[in-house]
């Protein structure tokens, strides 16, 4: 039973973290996959699956597990009561059912998969022909784009709304992040090897080609916490992949997206080194929510309230960092995720001084994320989170 658990969860971080290339794929063919309903499913199964577990004393659960899934329970709990005391009413039901999915399913559904992964076995023993698969529907996708591009302009774009289609593709977070955490895992995994240093530079360019900055910045802050144990592999990887991306950047942002979106990669790159978001409207938004800050805690204050922001500002205008969970749910799961990332991150530098590089990369990732662009919504901390400090090899972390 618990090896065919343990497939239902290779399925599912399959699924997920491919979802936004296979999404693209079938786009591209004419069909529509209904993620939603397919992960809702997924979520279900797993969760009841896990309380069986639990119950029958098969998958007892380890403080860390326990303590991830009380502030996961904690969340749901907040938004649930939303939902049952009316103060969700009067929010268009599309918009509500989307934002309910991400932030009720996705999180358990990705807390569920990385537990199992890693439960009782050591990341030697992950799943790596699924890390692969991922790598290649995720790196398809991209390839994908470009080929449309060169078939409707002429030129070397990545198309994310081609008007062959008729709809738009835009969830680049979901394809950055994917790409991002999929390489860094395959990366530990062929640390000690001379194809680490290729697999960065490549790993950094398709992150690039995401059109996500956030993604591609995390990347490469974590990258070398993976490879301080061995100073070949850090010349290697590090030298190298300055020299490509200085080489091919200009070429790269300048070419391959597409004149429908706004501005290209080197320019939204600019704008955000430079901080002031003129002609970037995204990092122009997410400044001006930033001065909502003392505004919304007068506003929210201590028990803050689930999608505050489509009565004040408008749907998807939330602040786009960790104190998002505050003005979401409340202080006390606020504090609640600050404490499990502060365990999180002591836990990875304990793995680290055992030189065990992953979980301080993967929690690097997601803490780079989280403070400068991510928010509640983003449902790959709580992969992270269990992931890294999960029962690995049979050691408390």
């Amino acid at each position: 039973m618990l090896a065919s658990y343990r497939f239902l969860a290779q399925v599912a971080f399959f699924l997920f973290f491919s979802h936004a290339g296979l999404g693209y794929i079938a786009l591209y063919s004419g069909m529509h996959v209904p993620f939603a309903v397919i992960f809702s499913a997924l979520a279900a199964v797993m969760l009841i699956s896990r309380m069986a577990f639990f119950l029958l004393r098969m998958m007892p659960l380890s403080r860390w597990s326990a303590a991830v899934y009380f502030v996961l329970g904690v969340i749901s709990f907040r938004i649930l009561a939303a939902v049952a005391f009316g103060e969700l009413n009067g929010i268009d039901s599309d918009y509500l059912a989307s934002t309910l999915v991400q932030v009720l399913v996705y999180p358990w559904l990705l807390a569920l998969t990385a537990e199992a992964l890693v439960y009782k076995a050591s990341y030697e023993g992950l799943p790596w022909r699924v890390v692969y698969g991922v790598a290649f529907v995720l790196v398809g996708a991209l390839v994908l784009g470009v080929y449309v591009g060169l078939t409707q302009f002429g030129r070397l774009y990545f198309v994310f709304s081609p008007d062959l289609y008729g709809e738009t593709f835009v969830n680049y977070h979901f394809l950055g992040d994917g790409l991002a955490l999929t390489v860094l895992l395959l990366l530990y995994k062929w640390r000690s090897t001379l194809t680490a240093a290729p697999l960065a530079i490549l790993g950094g360019l398709v992150t690039l080609l995401s059109y996500s900055r956030t993604s591609f910045f995390s990347y490469v802050l974590a990258l070398p916490l993976l490879f301080q144990w061995n100073a070949r592999s850090v010349l290697l990887s590090w030298g190298l992949t300055l020299v490509a991306l200085t080489a091919v950047f200009p070429f790269i942002s300048e070419a391959v997206f597409s004149e429908e979106v706004e501005l290209t990669f080197l320019d939204r790159v600019l704008t955000l080194l430079g901080g002031d978001g003129k002609g970037d409207e995204s990092l122009a938004t997410r400044v001006e929510l930033l001065t909502e800050v003392p505004t919304l805690i007068g506003i929210l204050g201590i028990w803050g309230k689930p999608m505050y922001e489509v009565e004040l500002y408008g749907p998807g205008m939330y602040v786009h960092n960790l104190l998002s969970y505050w003005f979401e749910y409340g202080i006390g799961p606020f504090f609640l995720i600050l404490f499990l990332l502060g365990s999180a991150l002591a836990c990875a530098i304990g793995g680290y001084a055992r030189r065990e590089p992953l979980t301080l990369a993967l929690v690097m990732f997601t803490l780079v994320s989280l403070f400068f662009a991510r928010s509640h919504i983003w449902p790959y901390v709580w992969f992270v989170l269990m992931f890294g400090c999960g029962s690995v090899g049979g050691r408390k972390q």
